[in-house]
């Protein structure tokens, strides 16, 4: 619509131009309309919180986590108004957690999603996922979504073998990518990790 509109001003088609404009007010009317139409009272109640915790904090290593775990709860409680769900952003927790790990650190009384860094083993070594994890009320985790599509010499090393190259950025080993997309928790959220929303498919996974 926006395009065409800039053809018909362009070019000084009065018809096209007029045509135009009457779609794309159309357009604009009927999203007015479908949005005041809405309840928005329905669905989940969300919280998006940022941590702010100072990069030579995180470094600290486990002599922090006292405090990094503190900053959360605190963060968690001045939550103005009740919510269903605490969201916090992408590797907010500094600290891996093992992949069979069933409880997260920090307790809340709100569910909420954690972005973490898992670890494991396997049998061709150690492994690494950047996760998001749902986290019940009661501090279990319940559910896990592993980004898919990791970016290139920030999170692993393509053709590591012949390339005299390294990381751009902290980490022990490479990350390895996730099997699939999976809704998590009981509101069937669907998550895309940082560069996985330039993938559509992703999304349609989700609604499957």
């Amino acid at each position: 619509g926006a395009g065409w509109l800039v053809h018909a001003w362009t070019t000084r088609n009065r018809g096209q131009l007029v045509t135009a404009s009457a779609f794309v007010a159309a357009c604009h009317l009927a999203g007015a309309i479908r949005w005041s139409s809405s309840d928005p009272g329905a669905g989940v109640r969300v919280a998006l919180l940022q941590g702010n915790i100072d990069q030579h904090l995180k470094n600290d290593g486990a002599d922090s986590a006292a405090e990094i775990s503190r900053i959360y709860r605190e963060l968690v409680s001045r939550v103005s108004r009740p919510v269903d769900l605490v969201v916090w952003p992408e590797s907010s927790w500094p600290y891996p957690i093992g992949t069979r790990t069933s409880r997260f650190e920090v307790d809340s009384a709100v569910p909420m999603v954690v972005g973490v860094v898992e670890v494991g083993y396997t049998d061709d070594g150690p492994v690494a996922h950047n996760s998001a994890i749902y986290v019940d009320a009661s501090g279990r985790i319940v559910d896990r979504q592993r980004k898919l599509h990791l970016v290139p010499f920030g999170e692993y090393v393509p053709f590591r073998e012949i390339l005299p190259v390294d990381k751009v950025v902290p980490g022990m080993v490479d990350m390895s990518p996730g099997e699939g997309a999976t809704p998590v928790g009981p509101e069937r959220i669907g998550i895309q990790i940082c560069y996985d929303g330039i993938f559509p498919e992703i999304n349609r996974e989700h609604v499957r």
